[in-house]
């Protein structure tokens, strides 16, 4: 999507400009990852083929209930899983707080400070002497706090893995780069839905061009643990919400509606009163709000690096896809069906 159609969605959009269709029935068809849509003899939680295709149909029959507008300015993550407490930072010590965890608020892979310092670095490039990916977000928070742009994040059980937060995003954010380029293929068949021509297209190049080399640059990537980057959010006063419970998502819900997000509590709820099984899981992509953060870093390359502020945009948005197809490749088998929510196509 170019700024200029942004911008117009931004203005001119209303709820029932939207609709939600089911554009991928069987999933990406890639995937590295143990969560799976297909649990027919899953444990307590089993979902079979015909049940999930159930719960398809009824998400998109009944989409004005959960598709919702949000109620904070910030961001999270799309994990699917409940959330069970609130972490902050107070005094350098972590707290956690049982509270109100039922704001809305837009949601992708991984919450926006990593997205946005992965768009930074596509943008300027492969990594000088000395330049971490660290250091990249120490960057990039600095430079959102000063825009007044805020994001979250979230922890969960890392069931005694070392060097662990509990979010696969940024635990796995290593393995993710080696993925983008072991599925180019299919990561840009996938990125063509939103980008034509994305095969051949300059931005999405830069983006694959710099995870390649970042793969594979052990001094970059020397700081890149998941821990140091929550313990970075918590200290700039985000939002971390702590989930719990198993990993069930069995849907992938992309959402273009700006001001909006997925209500995933909701979405339990219809299916309960549909008579589907419990354990139908959403992740969510609001890539409206990927645009927010495409816009606010092309500022700032185009401040800092005298960067082209247009193609620094489409370099920015080209990166988030790129990476949210990865991360949900490094994390899944690749078989949730996908519904996108969309301007309705006359």
């Amino acid at each position: 999507m170019s700024e200029r159609t942004q911008q117009k969605v931004e203005r001119e959009a209303h709820p029932s400009d939207y609709e939600l269709t089911c554009v991928l029935p069987n999933g990406t068809g890639y995937g590295e990852g143990a969560i799976s849509a297909k649990r027919a003899d899953h444990g307590e939680y089993p979902v079979s083929e015909e049940q999930l295709q159930t719960a398809v149909e009824v998400l998109e029959r009944r989409r004005s209930e959960f598709i919702v507008a949000v109620e904070a300015d910030d961001d999270g993550c799309g994990d699917g899983r409940h959330a069970v407490r609130i972490v902050h930072l107070e005094d350098d010590v972590v707290h956690e707080e049982d509270g109100e965890l039922s704001k809305l608020r837009a949601k992708f892979f991984g919450g926006g400070l990593p997205v946005a310092a992965s768009m930074w670095r596509a943008i300027k490039g492969r990594p000088q002497a000395g330049e971490t990916l660290l250091g990249d977000r120490k960057f990039i928070a600095a430079k959102l706090k000063a825009k007044g742009i805020r994001y979250g994040a979230h922890t969960a059980d890392t069931h005694g893995k070392p060097n662990a937060c509990g979010c696969g995003m940024l635990d796995g954010y290593s393995d993710a780069m080696h993925t983008s380029i072991n599925a180019r293929d299919e990561i840009t068949g996938t990125v063509d839905m939103f980008i034509a021509g994305a095969s051949e297209n300059p931005a999405v190049e830069q983006s694959f061009s710099v995870r390649e080399y970042l793969a594979g640059n052990k001094e970059y990537m020397a700081d890149a643990s998941g821990p140091k980057t929550m313990r970075l959010i918590l200290e700039s006063g985000a939002v971390v919400k702590e989930l719990g419970g198993p990993h069930l998502e069995a849907i992938t819900i992309i959402n273009n509606e700006p001001g909006t997000t997925v209500d995933q509590a909701k979405i339990a709820e219809i299916l309960r009163e549909e008579g589907l099984p419990e354990g139908i899981q959403v992740f969510v992509i609001d890539a409206w709000r990927g645009a927010v953060y495409a816009n606010a870093i092309a500022d700032i390359a185009a401040e800092e690096l005298g960067k082209n502020r247009d193609e620094a945009y489409e370099i920015a948005m080209a990166d988030f896809l790129v990476g949210q197809f990865a991360t949900a490749a490094n994390l899944t088998a690749g078989d949730q069906p996908v519904l996108l929510n969309a301007e309705r196509q006359n």
